[in-house]
């Protein structure tokens, strides 16, 4: 049968190829999927979890007319179906279909659907090309600069705020679900794998221009289970860091607006994540105050020790820079701005050609 066409992963992050016509169909089975996907990509599975797994044994145990005559019975009742299937999220739109190596399995859907009549691509080397090229990107150089405070300061909200202004950021908290602390999973939707973390991150960073400034908030080398891509990870140790100072009155206002609706046997657990770094009247002043509903005077406690280690991972890094910026903490606008001003005004950052 003829081959299908097949384009390269790097066109999926062309800004000038045609993207607003085109469904990426993952034809993996759903597990796999579930595992890491690319963004905006559907499941039309051509085989479930346990069919896979048989196919997979017969193409290793026999051979790889055993895994086919195989996968045949598995998909022949349904291959009508599979082309509804198909057929309904085309839409009049071109498929662009890729399974793990770009082999047997999207290769034959491709052929199928254009025999039916649709208009099919097939993605080159398939997912695992695809991972390839994105882990690679990782290295390009950026302009990289790294906004640090205080738990409290309202990093995130500064970040966004500065998006909204026209600055490139990239909210690392945000992809990966999680603050960053042992509170951080609190109100928060389950975390995607660390897998499906660097797709969703890769779309973000190869949408931007890296030769202007990209904001990133300080993070540690994990975000909750999430370990941020090691290169990528190596490049904001080294990146220049601008750090807010936000009086401490006004980061456990936020702190408390933050979590004032959360669940009190949240709060408690994610306590008890910690216990080890207070002493026993500090930790039972703190877990008395959230049962009482008196966010406050437990934050003042718990800001003790994380400061300690926001100022210790700062000791630790080798920054290129070191800036400083004092915030007023309760007026996001007048604070974004500020920021903004404060980031256009910086001497130029390093070359990317120097990083």
């Amino acid at each position: 049968m003829p081959t299908p066409q097949s384009i390269d992963p790097a066109l999926l992050f062309d800004a000038d190829a045609p993207t607003s016509n085109r469904v990426i169909v993952d034809v993996r089975s759903p597990s796999e999927f579930s595992q890491g996907h690319i963004p905006g990509s559907i499941n039309i599975a051509l085989f479930d979890d346990d069919e896979r797994a048989a196919v997979g044994t017969l193409y290793k145990q026999r051979s790889r007319e055993a895994a086919i005559e195989k996968g045949l019975e598995f998909i022949g009742p349904r291959l009508a179906e599979l082309v509804r299937s198909f057929k309904a999220a085309a839409s009049s739109k071109e498929l662009l279909i890729y399974c793990w190596r770009g082999g047997m399995r999207s290769e034959s859907v491709a052929w199928l659907l254009e025999l039916a009549g649709l208009d099919v691509v097939r993605l080159q080397g398939g997912y695992k090309g695809y991972r390839k090229f994105i882990r690679c990107s990782f290295s390009k150089p950026a302009r990289m600069l790294i906004l640090g405070g205080h738990t409290g300061s309202g990093k995130t909200a500064l970040i966004l705020a500065v998006a909204e202004l026209g600055l490139q950021v990239i909210d690392l908290e945000g992809l990966a679900n999680h603050k960053g602390s042992a509170f951080g999973h609190i109100d928060e939707q389950p975390q995607v794998s660390s897998e499906q973390f660097e797709n969703d991150l890769a779309k973000v960073w190869l949408g931007f221009d890296h030769t202007q400034t990209i904001l990133i908030e300080n993070e540690s080398r994990m975000i909750g289970t999430i370990h941020l891509p090691e290169p990528f990870w190596l490049q904001m140790r080294t990146a220049p860091l601008l750090s807010v100072d936000c009086p401490r009155e006004a980061r456990v206002a936020r702190l408390v607006e933050d979590y004032g609706t959360s669940r009190k046997e949240d709060l408690l657990g994610a306590v008890s994540r910690v216990e080890k770094k207070f002493d026993t009247a500090q930790l039972a002043d703190i877990y008395d105050n959230i049962r009482q509903g008196e966010l406050a005077p437990a934050c003042h406690i718990l800001l003790q020790y994380y400061d300690r280690c926001y100022q210790n991972g700062i000791d630790r890094r080798e920054l290129s820079a070191h800036h400083h910026i004092a915030i007023n903490g309760f007026d996001l606008a007048a604070d974004s701005r500020k920021l903004l001003d404060f980031i256009r005004g910086l001497e130029p950052l390093p070359s990317v050609d120097k990083l």
